[in-house]
């Protein structure tokens, strides 16, 4: 059985002081039902109809779990970054496509800041 992608925390959200906590969650709920339920459902399609196009592998299971992998990055989006994603009616490539770069975008500008951090000590 497929392992659903988590879902944001909305009691951890709201205690841990987390910036608008209804609307995040209200607006992941949407993303989920509009995209991601979607996706997870026709995953093994999704993967086929894929393959070596853009950002995704020539095998079938690595682009399945290339997937999943975007799929699962999600939940950690700020508000604004969700409803960026809920603007347009974006295809399925295009959504993936989307998502991975935010993601990498994310993951950059965390490890900038990290090393700041480091440097800074």
């Amino acid at each position: 059985m497929e392992t659903q992608p988590t879902s944001i925390n909305l009691s951890q959200a709201w205690y841990g002081g987390t910036e608008n906590a209804c609307s995040l969650y209200t607006t992941f709920c949407k993303i989920e039902k509009k995209y991601i339920v979607p996706i997870t459902r026709d995953i093994k399609e999704i993967s086929k109809e894929l393959l070596g196009k853009r950002i995704f592998k020539v095998k079938p299971q690595a682009c399945k779990f290339k997937i999943k992998s975007i799929i699962s990055k999600i939940d950690s989006f700020n508000l604004d970054e969700l409803e960026i994603l809920l603007e347009k009616n974006y295809t399925t490539i295009d959504f993936l496509c989307k998502v991975n770069n935010m993601r990498e975008r994310n993951t950059k500008e965390h490890s900038i800041k990290i090393g700041r951090k480091i440097s800074n000590t």
